[in-house]
Order: structure tokens, then C-alpha cells, then sequence
């Protein structure tokens, strides 16, 4: 009786454990760096890489560097994004590909405030656009911010703005135009 009364407890026992929840294929992204390369659309050279790096992520230490933006007045740049997990330097992940590969749940947000600079989406998932490469056309001569977000938007909630969805990233740059 007692045998019986034990193998009936490890059947309810074990009937009652849940298997572990499976990985979330949409889990927030760790980005500790990310990069902005200015290209002069009038001559084709790189002009600029402002760049913000912060290895241990948010929370801890502040970032290590977080570049302002000076771009000249009345031109044009082309504007390529990257998107980098650096806390294991022995194993560093470029989440630019993750983002294009779920184009369909991403969207980048750029926002200007005070700076005289309009920036223009040039790439799209074939619905709406994502942002990883833009136009940045620069005004009269300013001083602001650029909002830079990135915003996962996933299970259809994509649909061309900045509301729905969770932020993955967000950095205000120092832009100046002269």
C-alpha cells in the first residue's frame, strides 16, 4: 500500500511540472553600440560616424562614448545605421541582421528637435519602411537633438508610425548644423 501510495504521488508530482517556457523568437535585443555612417550624397565619401558604445548595457556603468553630429548646411546625407550587442567581447552580434531579418516588426524613428534636419526613410520590409538606411537633408544652420528609436512591433502591429509597439532602443544624439 505504501509503494502504491508513493508511485501514485511522483505520477501526480510529475504530471504537474510544466516544461519550460520556450524562447520568445521576438525577446527584446541587447544593443550596446550603435553607429551612424554619413555618407555626402553630392561626392559619395564618408564623411561621418558618430557613434554611441555602451559594453555593459543599460543600468550599469554610463556609455564609454556617445558622439554628437555635425553635419553642413544645405547638404544632403546618406545615413546607414548599425545596431551592435557588445557585452561578451569575445563574442560580439551585429543586431543589424536580426533587425532586417524581422523587418516586418521593426521600424526606426528619427526625430529632430531644434535641429534643422529632415530625414527621410529609403528602405522598406515591402509595406512599410524600416529605416536602417536614410536621407538626412540639413537645413539652415541649428542646434538640437535626433531622436534615434528603434521600435519592435510585432504580431501585425506595424503599420508605418512610431505608436504601437516596445522600444529596443533609444538615444538622443547632439546634432549640429553649420
Amino acid at each position: 500500500m505504501l509503494s502504491l501510495f508513493a508511485l501514485l504521488f511522483t505520477v501526480i508530482f510529475i504530471a504537474s511540472c510544466k516544461p519550460d517556457d520556450p524562447d520568445d523568437p521576438n525577446e527584446e535585443e541587447v544593443i550596446t553600440k550603435v553607429t551612424l555612417t554619413f555618407t555626402d550624397v553630392s561626392t559619395g565619401a564618408a564623411v561621418l560616424e558618430a557613434i554611441y558604445s555602451d559594453p555593459d548595457g543599460a543600468g550599469g556603468a554610463g556609455p564609454v562614448r556617445f558622439d554628437s553630429i555635425r553635419l553642413d548646411s544645405a547638404k544632403t546625407y546618406n545615413v546607414r545605421i548599425a545596431l551592435f550587442d557588445e557585452s561578451d567581447a569575445s563574442n560580439v552580434k551585429n543586431i543589424t541582421t536580426e533587425v532586417q531579418a524581422e523587418a516586418a516588426d521593426h521600424l526606426f524613428c528619427y526625430t529632430a528637435t531644434g535641429a534643422n534636419v529632415t530625414v527621410t526613410k529609403t528602405d522598406s520590409d515591402g509595406t512599410f519602411p524600416i529605416g536602417i538606411t536614410t536621407s538626412w537633408a540639413a537645413g539652415l544652420p541649428s542646434t538640437g537633438t535626433m531622436r534615434v528609436e528603434l521600435r519592435h512591433q510585432p504580431d501585425g502591429a506595424k503599420n508605418g508610425t512610431c505608436t504601437p509597439g516596445s522600444t529596443d532602443v533609444q538615444l538622443d544624439f547632439v546634432v549640429i548644423v553649420d
